[in-house]
């Protein structure tokens, strides 16, 4: 088989962080997505459950750092593989421009299990889906 994956770019999916309690998000000018694949056994996912899956999970306030790795363990368990991965790339988040360094700057995530331990196969995901 091959991997199924699902790239979501919708500016309207993000969360609160819960250690300052400021948004973070999907932005459009810093080419944000949230890239999810994962090997199918014998489950296959829906691609639009797996994206209201997604804003499910940052719904409450959570680093994301957290979120990556709950989405990723979710699907492990939702899908029965072994085999997913999770990156969650150049998400803004409003507490680095307002408190802080006070500065424009993205932040990127990843969590993988399984053929996505090879850093070729995560390559490939990631770049097919620019």
């Amino acid at each position: 088989g091959r991997p199924v994956t699902v790239s979501i770019e919708n500016p309207g999916i993000g969360s609160v962080c819960s250690h300052h309690f400021l948004p973070y998000g999907i932005q459009n000018n810093s080419n944000s997505k949230i890239v999810i694949s994962y090997m199918p056994n014998e489950k296959l996912l829906g691609l639009s459950k797996i994206g209201r899956f997604v804003e499910w999970c940052l719904n409450r306030p959570s680093l994301q750092e957290e979120v990556t790795e709950l989405i990723h363990d979710k699907i492990k368990e939702i899908a029965e593989t072994d085999h997913v991965y999770v990156g969650l790339f150049n998400v803004v988040h409003t507490c680095e421009i307002t408190r802080g360094a006070k500065q424009y700057s993205t932040t990127t995530t990843e969590d993988y299990s399984g053929i996505f331990d090879s850093a070729e196969m995560r390559r490939t995901i990631v770049d097919g889906t620019k």
